[in-house]
């Protein structure tokens, strides 16, 4: 049971990062849907989803190399993994910060990546000029790796149960939350983006991802073991 709680809690991060990844990954929905201008609706959105295929798998690579890190660090010494825990809920308070857009220091992340995804991006706009499906899922790889905050506060998190195979699916769980969104600009809908835009959406969202910072904590999981359990 509490195995499924962190797969809902993933899918429930991803959902709620919905806020930022409409203005994040916007600009690269739209390239992709212009690149597909001439394709009826029903095949836009499968020819979507196959790029999303490729996006999640991406988190789950990046899962799985964080889980082999926090395993590591387990076997050197345990409070090296409760460090890993405390640094992954600080990151969830801040992702918490930036999604309400309160703090946005999770920015400065994401520009330190800034210089590999000047790399990355033309070896994913390259696979844009295909309408196959291998293109479709090798731009999909690439875009995964683009330099996103959430994303490395949600990869923290799951890297910190040192699991190589509940980290990736906890990771693949968070990418498939944050599929509607981005298909809501895919298929310009725009009444989903507008939710995702809403003050009280992004401030309600970033206060559930704090709270689940606070509580992933080491002392404060603890503190609430012994007092319910």
């Amino acid at each position: 049971m509490m195995i499924l709680h962190k797969y809902l809690l993933a899918i429930s991060f991803g959902l709620l990062s919905g806020v930022h990844c409409v203005g994040m990954c916007g600009g690269i929905t739209t390239a992709i849907t212009m690149h597909m201008q001439q394709t009826n609706t029903n095949d836009k959105i499968k020819f979507l989803l196959i790029y999303q295929l490729g996006r999640i798998t991406s988190y789950g690579i990046a899962g799985l190399i964080f889980a082999i890190f926090g395993w590591s660090l387990s076997t050197i010494d345990h409070n090296l993994q409760l460090l890993l825990r405390t640094l992954a809920g600080l990151l969830l308070i801040f992702m918490g910060l930036y999604i309400s857009n309160w703090y946005q220091g999770l920015a400065v992340i994401e520009k330190l990546g800034h210089k590999l995804w000047q790399k990355l991006q033309p070896l994913m706009l390259r696979g844009l000029k295909k309408h196959n499906k291998v293109n479709m899922f090798y731009s999909g790889l690439i875009w995964g790796w683009l330099p996103c905050g959430l994303v490395y506060s949600t990869l923290f998190w799951a890297g910190s149960f040192a699991d190589v195979v509940i980290s990736p699916l906890l990771m693949l769980c968070f990418g498939l939350g944050t599929i509607p969104s981005i298909l809501a600009v895919g298929t310009l809908s725009c009444y989903l983006s507008n939710i995702f835009r809403a003050k009280i959406t992004r401030n309600i969202s970033g206060l559930i991802v704090i709270v689940s910072g606070i509580l992933t904590m080491p002392t404060v999981s603890n503190t609430m073991k012994n007092v319910f359990f």
